[in-house]
């Protein structure tokens, strides 16, 4: 049933917090350690050193060029890495934007699971956390997008500033956010004249396909849709008039082979919060050359103000904006030496008056949209079954209808196996699961496989998987330990106790002597 959209944005969603825990062993087994986890790790302010015994004057010999030298990250040295000169109109403050290339001088070497990063130098950004706050609500709205930290950083033993430090999109990255890293990979092109791209991996016969060919009323035929409303709308939510929403600038685009669609990747956002309230009031610009208008679709325009009108029920309320804004401000404020940062109340306020604008306009166009409140009882979907591997090598979960109505999962319902970003598979058409009945989940990257495929798998190590509902409800989060033999992790009793070791029970009820009816 559709409703008023100012009714939608004041709904209250349910607080379920349900966290499933269960110990393989009298130990307890962590989780295994992912690729960033630590320089990624927020919870304060990292340290960066860096020095080279061979060039007494590190910081001005610094080009696009990579020099060779020495590092240390939180007291963890990292010798022979690359670093350059990284950006355009960033390069012009006297903090210098840096990129970091540990596998630059020596093949293989990483740090932390990572080759590359990038040292942001928060350029035109008094509060030093517009690059950070967006990705994060990048993020939330279920768009891979690059991890960041603060990190003094500190050259030649002399204090350089506070930094940010980001994730660089890279094979790495697609690896962890993709079905596939063996995709073709693109940049944008710095400048405003239209819509080019700078080739980083494969080929360009994808993009070229998408450029010649692409229209108004193809468009699915060429992107993942849903990604790229999205996409499009988060560049507009967060005010970056430099983004690809306003400018056909700052994005990368994966054409990701097992769909073999189109992925829309944000980057770069030291403009972001700073776009004037009547810059692109709802719509994405349609005017380069080449390029769509995308409201010239009747149905697309109506997608696209769905997708913006559900974006804004959840994606910058003021709980998770002041939250975050407060704790990045006060974490700058640790560094030990003289920082400069404007007080966070100028962004809090930015949002808010942006999004209650966004809102406005959308309702002054007569536009509704469904309420995106989760719909069930906290206890009528849940995970059932974890099993790493069966007799054939296969991982897979198993969801569990508890209620006496059926249930229908849709793009809405979420699997991650990343804490940080749980919206990273969702159901890619309608499926309905019976009352009291059961779904399967394959946990690989075999997407052309019959079934539902997840595009990642479980850590045979240990690690964790949750389910979220759109609005960012979490649903289940289940933390699971190394598998023993060819048993499974079940639920016992079926579909609401705790979880106990056991031979797998597929699509079936796991209580012992239940025949698995």
């Amino acid at each position: 049933m559709e409703r008023d959209l100012l009714q939608m944005t004041l709904h209250t969603r349910y607080k379920l917090g349900a966290v499933i825990l269960f110990v393989l062993n009298s130990c307890y087994l962590s989780l295994a350690q992912g690729s960033g986890d630590r320089l990624f790790d927020n919870s304060f302010l990292h340290q960066i050193r860096i020095e080279s015994g061979e060039n007494p004057d590190v910081w001005n010999s610094i080009s696009r060029d990579y020099i060779i030298v020495n590092m240390s990250i939180d007291g963890q040295r990292v010798d022979s890495v690359g670093l350059r000169l990284r950006g355009s109109t960033s390069v012009y403050s006297p903090q210098k934007p840096l990129q970091i290339d540990i596998n630059e001088f020596v093949k293989g070497q990483s740090f932390d699971g990572l080759k590359k990063f990038n040292l942001r130098n928060n350029f035109k950004d008094s509060s030093l956390q517009r690059e950070r706050l967006a990705y994060e609500i990048y993020r939330r709205a279920g768009l891979p997008s690059p991890r960041t930290s603060f990190a003094e950083v500190y050259v030649d033993d002399l204090f350089r500033g506070v930094y940010c430090v980001t994730e660089m999109i890279d094979k790495t990255f697609l690896n962890h956010y993709f079905p596939s890293d063996n995709g073709s990979l693109y940049k944008g092109d710095f400048g405003l004249a239209g819509f080019n791209v700078e080739l980083k991996e494969g080929t360009m016969e994808a993009f070229n396909s998408f450029k010649t060919n692409a229209n108004s009323s193809n468009l699915i035929e060429y992107v993942d849709l849903d990604n790229y409303l999205k996409h499009m709308a988060t560049d507009i939510i967060t005010g970056d008039w430099d983004s690809y929403a306003y400018h056909r600038h700052n994005f990368y685009i994966y054409f990701e082979t097992k769909s073999e669609k189109l992925k829309f990747i944000n980057w770069d956002h030291n403009y972001a919060f700073s776009a004037k309230p009547e810059d692109r009031d709802l719509y994405p610009v349609g005017t380069y050359p080449f390029h769509y208008n995308l409201i010239d679709d009747p149905n697309l325009k109506v997608q696209y103000e769905i997708t913006m009108c559900q974006l804004l029920t959840y994606l910058v309320d003021s709980s998770f904006i002041t939250r975050m804004v407060t704790d990045n401000y006060n974490l700058i404020l640790s560094s030990k030496n003289d920082v400069e940062v404007s007080s966070p109340q100028e962004i809090i306020e930015y949002v808010a008056n942006r999004r209650q604008r966004l809102i406005d306009t959308l309702k002054s166009i007569g536009t509704s949209c469904n309420d995106l409140t989760y719909p069930l009882d906290p206890d009528d979907l849940v995970i059932n079954e974890v099993v790493l591997a069966d007799r054939d090598g296969r991982g897979w979960i198993e969801l569990h209808n508890n209620s006496n109505s059926e249930i229908t999962l849709d793009k809405h319902f979420y699997l991650s196996d990343d804490r940080n970003f749980p919206k990273k598979w969702s159901f890619p058409e309608p499926m309905a699961i019976p009352p009291k009945g059961y779904l399967v989940v394959w946990m690989d990257r075999k997407m052309n496989r019959p079934g539902l495929h997840s595009g990642f798998t479980l850590n045979n190590e240990g690690g964790y998987i949750s389910m979220t509902y759109e609005d960012l409800t979490e649903l289940q989060s289940v933390q699971y330990g190394e598998q023993i033999g060819q048993s499974g992790h079940a639920r016992i009793p079926n579909g609401t106790g705790e979880f106990v070791i056991q031979p797998p029970t597929f699509q079936a009820n796991n209580n012992p002597g239940s025949n698995h009816d």
